[in-house]
């Protein structure tokens, strides 16, 4: 018995069929009117996600089973392979609309994989899956508001490094004042030091020109006395002393003194009374 003749248009669709990708034409649990209309929202957003849903509507790949998806040269793959000629045109021609729409040009690279997409990532809304673009801006302020806040770091560090600039060159200041104080200080402590030595020194030599007037007779020990040397003379309580009497006394001044009559302002003052004594010399 032989068989019966093949029609040559039907033999060549079973040839086609029996070369048709295993990937093709797989089914879904979820409506088509329900991923196209999923689809057609993510699209509106910018999501390139869309694709994934068209490729599950038109059982290009299935839930739940890994796939991975490329765009290069105006060309998409999924799996690894091309998509089917009667869908080819109308894929390629919707996303380089997206990728014109969204900015990003017909010359760009796009690769994603995963490891299956999930019925409830479709059906949600909410999901991560129907919002990518959303995330990716939010990402994106996020990483603005990132970069805003180390600009301000940034600045603040700069602050705080004139600060501490600023707080070097005060302390150096204090660090000066400190010095500026303690030689004030020193040289203080010299000028009293040297003031009492010289007070010292003139109430022992008034002293002993006092013991010798006393011996003298020109004063009297204990009671008041007024005593001035200077270029007009010596006086003792008002009287000039003159003679040998005067050159006694000019020399012991000078002698007691440590210098010799030159200025007008130059001399030795000797008050003494019944409550204090003072001396005054200039030279």
């Amino acid at each position: 018995m032989t068989c019966p003749t093949i029609f040559p248009k039907i033999k060549s669709l079973l040839l086609a069929l029996a070369v048709l990708p295993a990937m093709a034409y797989a089914q879904t649990t979820i409506p088509a009117d329900k991923l196209t209309a999923v689809s057609d929202e993510m699209y509106k957003k910018g999501n390139e996600n869309y694709i994934l849903v068209d490729a599950i509507k038109d059982g290009l790949i299935n839930l739940n089973e890994r796939y991975n998806f490329t765009y290069e040269n105006g060309h998409i793959r999924l799996n690894g392979e091309k998509v089917p000629s009667d869908l080819r045109k109308g894929y390629e021609d919707k996303l380089e609309r997206l990728l014109v729409t969204t900015g990003k040009g017909l010359d760009t690279r796009m690769y994603y994989r995963g490891d299956g997409v999930k019925e409830k990532d479709i059906l949600n809304e909410n999901s991560s899956f129907r919002n990518k673009e959303d995330i990716l801006k939010q990402h994106d302020e996020i990483v603005k508001q990132h970069e805003e806040i180390r600009k301000q770091h940034k600045e603040i560090e700069k602050q705080h490094e004139e600060i501490r600039k600023q707080h070097e060159v005060i302390a150096k200041q204090h660090e000066a004042i400190r010095k500026q104080h303690a030689e004030i200080a020193k040289d203080m402590e010299e000028i009293t030091r040297t003031n009492v030595e010289a007070g010292k020194k003139q109430t022992e030599y008034t002293d002993r020109i006092i013991a010798a007037m006393v011996k003298d007779g020109l004063v009297t020990k204990n009671k008041p006395m007024h005593i001035q040397w200077n270029l007009k003379g010596i006086y003792v309580n008002d009287k000039k002393l003159t003679g040998e009497l005067f050159q006694k006394y000019n020399e012991m001044f000078e002698q007691e003194a440590g210098f010799k009559l030159k200025q007008p302002d130059d001399g030795v003052e000797i008050t003494k009374n019944d409550t204090k004594s003072m001396t005054k010399a200039s030279n």
